[in-house]
């Protein structure tokens, strides 16, 4: 289980890293929003974690806390793809238009 948490810890502040550089005025909302989700799921590990001992490591406890990892790397990298197709858009409305 150690392993496993270390695994999720490292790609979860890889990911948290890649959304912070993408910070500004268009990603914002989206950002703070993500992040709000995240802090969620931590307090929910949190509480999992006090399960976990309580229960005697029990498998669902396991799993919900693997899920709740899964659930944190989605949300991120759900919002980094919203991120790079805002950056697409602005891009695309940014060109100049070749009529002729």
């Amino acid at each position: 289980m150690s392993e496993t948490q270390d695994f999720f810890t490292v790609t979860i502040e890889n990911e948290l890293k890649k959304l912070n550089k993408e910070r500004s005025p268009l990603t914002e909302q989206i950002i703070t929003d993500a992040l709000v989700q995240i802090q969620l799921l931590e307090t929910d590990y949190k509480k999992l974690k006090t399960d976990l001992t309580e229960s005697g490591k029990n498998q669902r406890v396991i799993y919900a806390m693997i899920s709740n990892f899964q659930n944190r790397i989605d949300i991120l990298n759900s919002v980094l793809e919203q991120i790079e197709t805002i950056k697409e858009l602005k891009t695309n409305t940014n060109e100049p238009k070749n009529t002729i």
